[in-house]
């Protein structure tokens, strides 16, 4: 039997038709492949584009949040100016109140002082005397004297006081305690006293030297010179339980007690 002879337009066997159908169906492999290589690319560069977009979101709310939070910040920043301000305004009136009121403090001081001043003026006393003369011993003197109260108030245990040297003895001459009303006179008559005086009593240093002492109903001490119109005064202060504050009297204070009262 006779072998088979290839056509002239074979191809390793096959015929021109065969090739070309294999070519065209190797065409549409490729074309399939690439197709689905196209959408492949299609759906990552889709995917890409989500994940990106996603990313920008989220960008987008990371500067928004960030902003509110700048917003928040700048709040409280001008929230906390506010307060401060506030506060100053605040410190500023309580410094203003404080002011005030030392003010009105100072001035209920000064009313309290003037009226203590008034008081003392309509009910201060006022001793003046006149020495009639008397008569005298070695051992003993006696002086008579007419006093007046010229002032307002009333003179309560008024005490005249003279120490003298007529011939070189000293004696200390001291009146009985006596209250003398608001323009009143009284005689009075001073004796030598057994004690010399307080060393505080008088203020002169030379002989002869003489003063009255005495109170108003305020516990004020008065002591008068001759020919001297202003006295001197000693003001006891008491608390409201009625306890002396200031009981540290001077000398004349306490020369004048130690007679009146004793001492």
């Amino acid at each position: 039997m006779p072998l088979p002879t290839a056509s002239p337009d074979a191809i390793f066997g096959l015929s021109a038709t065969d090739v070309t159908a294999l070519a065209t169906i190797a065409l549409a492999i490729v074309a399939a492949l690439a197709f689905g290589a196209s959408v492949f690319l299609a759906v990552t560069t889709r995917r890409m584009a989500d994940t990106t977009m996603r990313a920008a979101e989220a960008t987008q709310r990371a500067a928004t949040a960030t902003e509110t939070a700048a917003k928040a910040t700048q709040d409280a920043a001008v929230a906390t100016r506010e307060e401060a301000e506030a506060t100053q305004e605040e410190a500023k009136a309580t410094l203003e109140q404080a002011t005030a009121t030392k003010e009105q403090a100072k001035a209920a001081t000064d009313t309290l002082a003037e009226l203590k001043r008034t008081r003392e003026l309509d009910w201060r006393p006022h001793l003046v005397w006149k020495d009639l003369g008397g008569s005298s011993t070695p051992d003993r003197i006696e002086r008579k004297l007419h006093v007046q109260n010229l002032g307002r108030g009333p003179a309560i245990n008024a005490i005249y006081l003279r120490e003298e040297e007529p011939s070189g003895k000293r004696h200390f001459i001291a009146s009985d305690p006596f209250d003398l009303a608001a323009g009143a006179a009284e005689a009075v008559t001073a004796v030598t006293q057994p004690k010399p005086a307080h060393p505080g009593q008088f203020t002169r240093n030379t002989l002869p030297r003489e003063e009255m002492v005495c109170m108003d109903q305020f516990y004020t001490w008065y002591r008068f010179w001759p020919r001297t119109i202003q006295p001197e005064m000693f003001t006891v202060d008491f608390d409201e339980e009625g306890t002396p504050q200031n009981w540290d009297s001077p000398g004349w204070v306490k020369g004048a007690e130690e007679i009146i009262f004793g001492g």
